[in-house]
């Protein structure tokens, strides 16, 4: 598909206009450019709203994938056969409706209407793509950070010998417990949540994200049970063995580790921004330098999917 000529525009006033070229293979071919959104040749420097969605890269400017929180809309209106995209962006709570109209009145400029739609389908498969990518490398963060947190413990304890590793199963019972309550009290919450979405629309997509965060949460919650029971298992058969078993518990930390490494960049491969490659590296440091998992899944709430 060619590079089309559009005009961007934001909140329906096209009296506000930025002219670009789309770059059309960022949004068939995502993989293939590093900004992980839809990309634009600009002809002038995005201002004011627009540069809050409009994010540079070298000579390039982009609206990044995960900013968009609607599907794309084209269609085809005004007396002049104009066409459109449109869509939603959401930055920080603010939400924007985006306009894209294709410049029809330059000779090989318009694109078709079958193009049009080819472009929103394309927008929407990256979108949803780039969501999925950043809510799994968020849960396996979750889950790696709370293995690298039992084991390193454990680890610890070991060193200490058969009394740090009675010590430890009795932290790791109290962990499990409360963990279970906190997960109890937030399913209550949800399904609150969840009655409040059904009363109030116009609350809507404040309570989703409410419920989102406290689900994400308990997921988290849920990783750091099955975890604590998995290390007290193995705690009760080394106490039972006299074994301490430290260098066994130090080779879990380190698989931990590296699985948790390897999922922060992919985190910011998929969500490359400058303010979400931070939170990544603010959430690699409260693992490997605090060993704090809820640190861990505070920063990782940071970048939104």
């Amino acid at each position: 598909m060619k590079n089309p000529k559009v005009n961007i525009f934001i909140n329906g006033d096209e009296n506000v206009l930025k002219k670009g070229r789309l770059m059309s293979k960022s949004v068939e071919n995502p993989e293939t450019f590093p900004e992980q959104g839809i990309v634009f040749n600009m002809e002038q420097e995005p201002q004011g709203d627009m540069a809050k969605f409009l994010l540079k890269n070298g000579d390039n400017w982009y609206i990044p994938f995960r900013y968009i929180s609607t599907s794309c809309e084209a269609d085809y209106v005004g007396g002049y056969n104009y066409k459109y995209e449109r869509f939603s962006v959401n930055i920080d709570g603010i939400a924007m409706n985006v306009g894209l109209r294709n410049e029809y009145y330059t000779i090989g400029e318009e694109l078709s209407k079958s193009e049009m739609g080819t472009l929103c389908e394309w927008i929407d498969r990256a979108v949803n793509n780039v969501r999925n990518s950043i809510t799994t490398v968020k849960s396996d963060l979750n889950q790696e950070a709370g293995l690298y947190n039992t084991n390193k413990e454990a680890a610890d304890a070991a060193a200490a010998g058969l009394d740090g590793l009675k010590t430890q199963k009795t932290k790791q019972e109290g962990t499990k417990a409360d963990l279970i309550a906190q997960q109890n009290q937030m399913k209550t919450e949800i399904a609150a949540k969840n009655k409040e979405i059904e009363d109030k629309n116009t609350e809507l997509q404040k309570l989703k994200d409410d419920k989102d965060n406290l689900k994400q949460k308990t997921e988290g919650m849920a990783v750091g049970i099955s975890a604590a029971e998995a290390v007290i298992k193995d705690l009760d058969a080394k106490i039972a063995s006299g074994d301490t078993g430290a260098a066994a518990f130090q080779e879990k930390t380190k698989i931990a580790t590296d699985r948790f490494n390897k999922n922060i960049a992919s985190l910011k491969k998929a969500a490359p921004q400058a303010t979400a490659v931070q939170h990544a590296d603010d959430a690699s440091k409260a693992l490997l330098e605090k060993n704090s998992p809820k640190e861990v899944n505070v920063e990782l709430m940071k970048i939104t999917p």
